[in-house]
């Protein structure tokens, strides 16, 4: 039996020239293929009101605001291609969970506690969970039975549990 294939980590020669062709499509101004080209928020509501046609510009500023890595408003060739190869490699998703388990992982020592987790499941939202619910959730996410939750486990938990 062959081994299964991680994940995969880079992009095709076609995918990368896709992206670089839909960047190169979003700019107006006359910066296609350039260097320094980059993309204005007149220029991403352009490409966004053609997906979706009722998006405010508030909306617009803040996709701007999460693709923008160096702040200064605007979305360059760089920024862009990240987070469509993130987008494409399947990518977000997993940036999502670490930055979520790294905000449960008080101690910062690569395990969340269940004591933690399960004060954080009854406690918040607007439908918390019983003591008996976290606890079945939590036996769950701790695969491994050692009383913690590491990285791996709390993927794979999340990961299962959007599939259900």
């Amino acid at each position: 039996m062959a081994a299964m294939a991680g994940p995969r980590r880079e992009l095709s020669e076609e995918e990368k020239k896709a992206i670089r062709a839909v960047f190169d499509s979003f700019n107006t101004d006359g910066e296609v293929g350039q260097t320094g080209a980059t993309l204005s928020l007149d220029e991403m509501k352009k490409a966004m009101l053609k997906v979706a046609p009722h998006i405010p510009d508030k909306d617009i500023q803040l996709i701007i605001d999460d693709i923008d890595e160096n702040g200064d408003g605007q979305v360059d060739f760089n920024e862009f291609y990240s987070i469509m190869r993130k987008k494409l490699l399947g990518l977000e998703a997993e940036d999502d969970v670490l930055q979520a388990f790294a905000l449960l992982d008080k101690d910062k020592n690569g395990f969340i506690s269940p004591p933690e987790l399960r004060h954080l499941l009854t406690s918040v939202g607007r439908n918390p969970l019983s003591q008996e619910e976290a606890d079945e959730l939590l036996h769950m996410a701790d695969s491994d039975g050692d009383g913690l939750i590491s990285y791996q486990e709390f993927f794979k938990w999340l990961s299962r549990e959007a599939k259900e």
